[in-house]
């Protein structure tokens, strides 16, 4: 069952799962900011733990007692070295301590490792590198200790003594300096730090050059801690069997090793217009990649005009969220007011309530602009609207929404673009974007109907559902965050919904819309539902569900997607 806005036009609420990307159309691209991970790109879909130079993370009890072979990895990305190749990957200190042979600890640093019996630390031959990502790998084969950099050996020495088991925690980016003193922790890493593994009993490798792992890297046998930092949630998980409960001591961050954005930087990979992101917009790992901007905290992104010519295509993946005021005018990208025009726009420009493309030319009756979407909440869309000089095309999901003709033209005024807040207005929370953005692409020239569908095709895989379903409600719990409802038995559609299936309701009635799951799908006459229908169970999520979605009995749809 497909659900439609227009003729032939699919809504997309969005999937978890990544896929890999196809190109986007790039002749006449003049301007693309891309939170999904680019399609060239060879790293996996990982997240890192992003150290400063000051905090550190911690278990929060010991690791076990290392006595024979053992293997210590990371990938790591060391971005400057104050304190002169000491900065800490790793380390797990016992008794004694400093880089002091009767240490029963080992520490590894960007260009030394210190071992138990060995007074002073061993010096590699050649150091982390700077400002790229980098392999390293420690490693214990019958009492020899290995450290490998980027598959090439750079330090050996002879050692079987035993390490830990003095009571001492494990430290993620600093050395536990005389650990359990009133000396604090020293030697921060400054840098990213990604698939940590301490594997116990097992050399994972040998020789005098290894091939480096890719990543994840996974659980092996004997692996006693697993830090694989893959996504926002997990920065303090340990994915071994031991589960460690992990410490945060700082306020160490988790980023995504593939996103186009530093910081505050949202990079424009074609032309280093890049955008800068105020007041606290955040990065979502999920579906690839997108950004949350939240209009209660004003949150926008700004940027330099462009050069157009009387012909572009402006282009966006988005959604809006449950509060998201669609009549104030908000917009996904946007000139600021300036003397002349807005060129482009794609955003709430009617205050209908419509998501509409166009511009604004000052010295000719004002907007030109197109469109009839009304998009649903939490629901994921692909907008584009093209300008050729003559014809004003807009686009959802690919497929031709609405076009007119006009006689305006369309120069920018080279006021600078505004990313995710409207154009003029803008002490007003609700001039704000409030919800996501994934992409915004702008061309010099109008793509054609298949560019557009290609362009649609090529990041679909992120947001699609390939099947759609109104579920009527008819009763609800006390605690407005479980609903029941009845649909015909023979319905065949109604048969295929799975659990686990995503339910989003809209608003109605004044009331809050909110994020579900199927929870149960009963056929014809179990759980003592009516003979002759089927009983489907919706739960709200934890976080999302909004008290007092619908009223119980109303008859409103849920719109379920899988």
């Amino acid at each position: 069952m497909t659900l439609t806005i227009n003729p032939g036009t699919t809504i997309n609420p969005g999937v978890t799962l990544a896929q890999p990307l196809a190109p986007i159309v790039s002749s006449g691209l003049i301007f693309n900011i891309d939170a999904t991970i680019p399609a060239s790109y060879t790293e996996p879909s990982f997240g890192y733990a992003s150290f400063s130079g000051s905090n550190y993370l911690e278990t929060a009890t010991p690791l076990p007692t290392i006595t024979g072979d053992f293997t210590i990895e990371a990938f790591v990305y060391l971005t400057n070295d104050p304190d002169a190749g000491w900065p800490c990957v790793f380390s797990y200190q016992g008794s004694g301590g400093d880089w002091d042979q009767n240490s029963t600890g080992l520490t590894i640093s960007s260009s030394r490792v210190s071992v138990p019996g060995v007074n002073n630390a061993i010096e590699y031959s050649s150091a982390v590198p700077l400002n790229t990502w980098s392999h390293i790998a420690v490693v214990r084969q019958s009492g020899t200790i290995t450290v490998y950099i980027n598959g090439q050996t750079v330090a050996t020495v002879n050692n079987s003594d035993q390490l830990g088991g003095s009571g001492f925690n494990a430290l993620i980016g600093a050395f536990d300096f005389y650990y359990g003193t009133s000396n604090p922790p020293r030697y921060f890493w400054n840098g990213n730090i990604t698939n940590l593994r301490v594997v116990n009993g097992t050399a994972l490798y040998t020789g005098s050059t290894i091939t480096p792992p890719t990543k994840p890297l996974t659980a092996v046998s004997g692996t006693v801690l697993l830090m694989l930092t893959a996504d926002r949630g997990h920065l303090l998980t340990d994915s071994s069997s031991s589960n460690y409960t992990i410490n945060n001591n700082g306020g160490v961050v988790w980023s995504n090793i593939n996103s186009n954005y530093t910081g505050t930087t949202w990079t424009d990979t074609v032309s280093s217009n890049n955008v800068t992101l105020a007041n606290g917009v955040t990065y979502n790992s999920a579906r690839n990649g997108y950004f949350d901007f939240v209009a209660a905290s004003m949150q926008y992104g700004t940027a330099n005009s462009l050069t157009i010519n009387n012909a572009f295509t402006a282009e966006s993946w988005s959604k809006i969220s449950f509060t998201m005021d669609t009549s104030a005018g908000a917009s996904i990208i946007t000139e600021n007011y300036g003397p002349s025009n807005l060129v482009p726009t794609l955003g709430f420009i009617s205050e209908s309530g419509q998501l509409q493309g166009g511009f604004w030319q000052n010295s000719n009756s004002g907007w030109q602009n197109v469109g009839t979407l009304q998009p649903m909440r939490e629901v994921w869309y692909h907008t584009v609207v093209t300008w050729d000089g003559t014809n004003l095309v807009y686009y959802v999901n690919g497929v031709l929404d609405t076009s007119v003709t006009s006689d305006r033209t369309a120069i920018p005024s080279g006021t600078g673009l505004e990313i995710g807040r409207r154009w003029d207005n803008q002490s007003n929370p609700n001039a704000y974007w409030d919800g996501s953005i994934a992409a915004v692409r702008v061309y010099n020239r109008p793509l054609t109907s298949n560019e557009v569908l290609a362009n649609y095709n090529s990041r679909k895989s992120n947001y699609v559902y390939n099947n759609h379903y109104f579920l009527p409600v008819q009763t609800g719990g006390t605690d407005n965050t479980t609903y029941t409802a009845w649909v015909p038995a023979n319905d065949a559609t109604a048969a295929t919904i799975p659990v686990g299936a995503t339910v989003i309701a809209q608003p109605a009635n004044g009331l809050l819309g909110g994020i579900y799951t199927v929870t149960a799908n009963l056929a014809n006459g179990q759980g003592g539902n009516n003979s002759g229908y089927r009983w489907v169970t919706v739960t709200g999520l934890l976080g999302h569900a909004q008290s007092g979605v619908y009223v119980v009995g109303s008859n409103q749809p849920f719109d379920v997607f899988w």
